[in-house]
């Protein structure tokens, strides 16, 4: 039990640090952050690299358990499983600004491993699936299905800014969520 504590209590502390200061954080002041030494950060932890693939699992795998796990067969087909998605996903981000803001910046600023990727891909490979099968029946664009997540998120990002700059009201939230969805939806379906 002290185990699961204390790495957990590291990676809180990382997250916190790391939306302050970035990835240029030192490991020592994670470590003095969370209430521990460097030298057992590095039990935990063998690698700054370590961490920063563990806080980016972490906190994907919280996404995962907001999206991926409710999703299923709930949503009657690929626009319905996107909005889902969508949804969930911005609903999560404002509610978890600092975790969001990490696991964009680690994204962005490539300095999470390839086998944490390939962990993240997997994690979320029930949506790439459905995204390319919706492709095979010609129901979106056929373009690569990692440019279409990334479309998705860049888009939910600008979305979450928006309504964060805006202050906006759960209404007025659930109303740019729509919007922001159409605009994706329609720039993925088909040209006619």
């Amino acid at each position: 039990m002290a185990n699961k504590f204390n790495s957990d209590n590291i990676i809180n502390a990382a997250i916190s640090l790391l939306a302050e200061h970035g990835i240029g954080v030192p490991t020592a002041k994670v470590a003095k952050q969370a209430q521990i030494s460097n030298g057992t950060l590095f039990n935990y932890f063998p690698t700054k690299q370590n961490l920063l693939d563990k806080v980016y699992l972490a906190i994907k795998q919280e996404i995962a358990q907001q999206i991926v796990a409710q999703s299923s067969s709930n949503q009657a087909g690929i626009e319905a499983l996107m909005f889902f998605v969508w949804q969930r996903y911005i609903l999560w981000a404002i509610k978890n600004p600092q975790k969001q803001l990490v696991a964009s910046l680690l994204h962005s600023s490539l300095a999470i491993s390839e086998e944490a990727k390939s962990e993240v891909d997997q994690t979320f490979s029930f949506i790439t699936n459905q995204l390319e099968a919706a492709q095979n029946d010609q129901l979106i664009r056929d373009v690569p299905t990692p440019f279409l997540c990334d479309l998705a998120i860049a888009q939910m990002c600008v979305t979450i800014e928006y309504a964060r700059t805006n202050d906006f009201t759960q209404v007025q939230l659930d109303e740019a969520i729509k919007q922001s969805f159409d605009v994706y939806w329609n720039g993925i379906k088909p040209a006619i």
